[in-house]
Parts: structure tokens; C-alpha cells; sequence
């Protein structure tokens, strides 16, 4: 189990580093070095959310940080 946490710490780095650009499966697995499939299963084991759910979740949580920073922006 240790092997598969470090795997899913540095794609959670990677992730997170690249919020801004295309995030697919595919390029997140690889990065794991894991079959989409698998790599998903594991990602949902650990983190217990989705590939598509934390990206999701941590672009919101970015963005919302840079709307607070900027109190004359409107949505």
C-alpha cells in the first residue's frame, strides 16, 4: 500500500501544479505509471474521491482563492 501512496502523492503534486492546463486520466495515470483503470481504482481507494472530482474540487478552491484576493472582480 505504501508504493501505491507515493505513486498517488506525486500525481496529486503533479495535479496540483498543473491546475491550469488539460487534465486528462490518461495523462495523470501515466504519470503514476498505472492503466487508467487502475489508477483510477486506487486514486478513488486512497483519496476516497474521483480523478475528475478532486480536480474539479481543487480548480474551485483555487479560484475561489484568487476571487477573494481581488475584491473589484465581478463573476
Amino acid at each position: 500500500m505504501e508504493e501505491y501512496k507515493k505513486r498517488i502523492v506525486k500525481t496529486i503534486q503533479f495535479i496540483d501544479n498543473n491546475l491550469d492546463t488539460e487534465l486528462s486520466l490518461e495523462k495523470v495515470a501515466e504519470i503514476a505509471a498505472y492503466s487508467p483503470f487502475h489508477f483510477h481504482r486506487i486514486f478513488r481507494i486512497i483519496t476516497d474521491e474521483t480523478v475528475q472530482n478532486y480536480i474539479t474540487r481543487k480548480r474551485i478552491e483555487k479560484s475561489a482563492f484568487y476571487l477573494a484576493l481581488r475584491k473589484n472582480l465581478t463573476v
